[in-house]
């Protein structure tokens, strides 16, 4: 029987606080690697040199961070569906498995820019609403295939994932906004620091808010860890044609 959103989001969380003590070393590592990645936004971006160049250089340190937050996934994803816990935090750049997960995370993360970008350089509000449709419609047809990339099943490519997700696209999208939603309200704190701040500074500019961002960055290991659990779920619930790997786990 399939799982209901809420099962879903319910089994996620669950997994994600038991791979959290199952791989402390692990999180630790990928906590650092978020405060590395803030700490370089705040050291260089924004230049001054132009919106053009400041887009491209948080680009390039956000593929940077997918790099090394890749063995993380990985191992969130083989942990739930495997019950394997990782023996280091290894970035094997001779994997198949690992290009191919973080050559899939690069490409969606570049398709989510498209709209930001197309925003920014005024092309209009109606083309950027339809290219943002445009793009999360790509990638949650893509959703399924990172869980099948991260335990080397035999049909993980593109195709067989977009005909899994075919049809439940509804069902992902909500399950996933359900899921990082109670992660939101951390950023509350940060957000009325911040913008008390403004209120009794107004010629602090438009820098970004410091406190906010941090803890936007810090978020961003559980936000990624329960999406990783939401999308393992969601390939033991649908994948078909993605065939799993020997020993995954069911129940």
């Amino acid at each position: 029987m399939t799982p209901s959103k809420m099962q879903v989001v319910g089994f996620a969380y669950r997994d994600v606080f038991r791979a959290f003590r199952a791989m402390p070393r692990t999180v630790l590592i990928a906590f650092l690697v978020c405060i590395v990645h803030y700490i370089l936004v705040m050291a260089l971006t924004p230049t001054g040199i132009g919106e053009v160049f400041d887009g491209l250089m948080e680009f390039a340190l956000g593929v940077a961070t997918a790099f090394f937050m890749t063995p993380f996934l990985i191992a969130v994803h083989r942990f739930i569906l495997l019950d394997e816990r990782p023996t280091g935090y290894v970035l094997d750049f001779h994997s198949p498995r690992f290009m191919r997960f973080f050559g899939f995370s690069v490409l969606v993360s570049a398709l989510l820019e498209i709209p930001g970008t197309m925003w920014l350089a005024d092309v209009g509000s109606v083309a950027s609403i339809g290219a943002l449709i445009v793009v999360t419609f790509v990638s949650l047809h893509l959703t399924l295939i990172f869980p099948a990339i991260a335990i080397d099943a035999p049909g993980a490519n593109p195709n067989n994932a977009a005909s899994d997700a075919r049809g439940r696209l509804w069902f992902i999208l909500l399950t996933g906004l359900l899921a990082v939603l109670p992660l939101l309200l951390i950023l509350v704190p940060g957000l009325v620091v911040d913008v008390s701040l403004r209120l009794s500074m107004p010629a602090a500019g438009s820098e970004p808010p410091s406190l906010l961002l941090l803890l936007v960055f810090l978020n961003a290991v559980p936000v990624q860890a329960v999406l990783v659990a939401v999308a393992s779920h969601l390939y033991r619930s649908f994948a078909d044609r993605l065939k799993s790997g020997p020993g995954v786990v069911t129940a």
